[in-house]
């Protein structure tokens, strides 16, 4: 298998319900080299836990996530983890790498503090004081300091001001590995993906399109169901229609039957 077909993450009939509902029944996905996916659905549809499913920080009801040997992801989740608030930008770059890789990886943390706009002024700032942006940005920044090669974000332009938005949709543009990106902008997602997970009913409907183009052809597809659904309900309902008329024709037939063995005429 060439590196444009290899699969980084799949599922097989993948189940979970919590505690209240079934969030996924039987979904199977698979995720390759070459794919950017957006991930959209209704609030609570399960998308934040779809990822935690993936990267196995989460088990499922039933069934299988799989992770080739070669897969190396980084997750960048809504909150800032807790963690790093009280370390300097560049410590929290840097616990990102195991212990003995940090000296010699600390000139690209200040090469990336810099990039992601992180001023020199403010390298010994606790990440506490930083910005929600620069939060954002930082989390991105490790990102880059593991090289994964996917990359998976819940919601990261949330509450983000345009600057950043705009530095935000340019890093995602310029990602050379795979991405899964949760996000309820279609303008980012149409820029920075080629294809989409819709979270719907129980399952994960996969289309080759970015946001947009998937959400139309998925309400297509959504109303043939129905309209296929509305003809076999009708079909149901003459075929049992059908079946009560016979039901009175046999009824009237047997009852004329017996009324003509009864009549003193039927024997002449």
């Amino acid at each position: 298998m060439s590196r444009k077909d290899q699969v980084f993450l799949s599922t097989n009939q993948l189940s979970y319900h919590n505690t209240t509902n079934l969030l996924f029944n039987d979904v199977s996905l698979s995720l390759n080299s070459t794919e950017k996916v957006g991930l959209v659905g209704f609030n609570g549809a399960g998308k934040s836990t779809l990822l935690q499913l993936l990267t196995k920080n989460l088990e499922p009801s039933s069934g299988l996530v799989t992770h080739p040997k070669s897969l190396r992801y980084y997750l960048v989740e809504q909150r800032f983890p807790e963690h790093l608030l009280s370390l300097t930008p560049e410590e929290a770059l840097l616990d990102i790498l195991e212990t003995d890789e940090r000296i010699s990886e600390s000139w690209r943390a200040e090469v990336i503090l810099e990039n992601i706009g992180i001023g020199f002024t403010q390298h010994d700032t606790p990440c506490s004081e930083l910005s929600g942006g620069q939060q954002t940005r930082l989390l991105l920044g490790r990102a880059q300091l593991s090289t994964p090669n996917v990359l998976l974000l819940d919601e990261p332009s949330n509450h983000l001001d345009l600057p950043t938005l705009i530095w935000l949709e340019a890093f995602l543009a310029d990602w050379r590995g795979s991405l899964i990106l949760v996000s309820h902008d279609t303008r980012l997602l149409d820029t920075v993906t080629n294809s989409t997970w819709i979270i719907a009913n129980g399952g994960v409907h996969q289309y080759r399109l970015p946001c947009t183009q998937a959400l139309v052809q998925h309400e297509q597809s959504d109303l043939a169901c129905q309209q296929q659904y509305q003809d076999q309900a009708n079909e149901i309902e003459r075929i049992e229609a059908s079946a009560r008329q016979l039901a009175v024709w046999v009824k009237i037939s047997i009852v004329k039957a017996r009324q003509e063995k009864r009549s003193p005429c039927s024997n002449v």
